[in-house]
């Protein structure tokens, strides 16, 4: 697909995402959100869609979640999809190394749901 924008078929799925902004949501429609810190446990019971790009954050995220996360080659849009929860996963300790497969030695990953109420 390029540098297009890829539609990811969520159908009020729950989605895991490596970062969450206010452009995420409609603009043209009123949002309350709810956002709770989660555990790596519960994101990988509940299940999800991945829409995190970065190979290498897939790859430590699988390793991290103790699931399969797969990376999107496009940016994912969604703020027109229809998504109820988001799972955002929020890299400390700077930029994950090129081919990574583990957290790096001072690297962490805290989580947060955010919840279109």
């Amino acid at each position: 697909m390029g540098n297009t924008e890829a539609v990811l078929s969520v159908e009020k799925a729950s989605i895991l995402t490596e970062d969450f902004g206010i452009d995420m949501l409609d603009p043209g429609l009123k949002h309350t959100i709810r956002i709770t810190p989660v555990t790596p446990d519960e994101i990988r019971i509940v299940g999800f869609k991945s829409a995190v790009r970065s190979p290498a954050a897939a790859k430590v995220l699988t390793a991290v979640l103790g699931t399969n996360v797969t990376a999107v080659p496009d940016k994912v849009d969604l703020s027109c999809q229809e998504w109820r929860t988001l799972y955002v996963a929020k890299l400390s300790g700077g930029r994950l190394p090129e081919g990574a497969t583990r957290l790096p030695e001072g690297f962490s990953y805290s989580f947060i749901r955010v919840d279109k109420m």
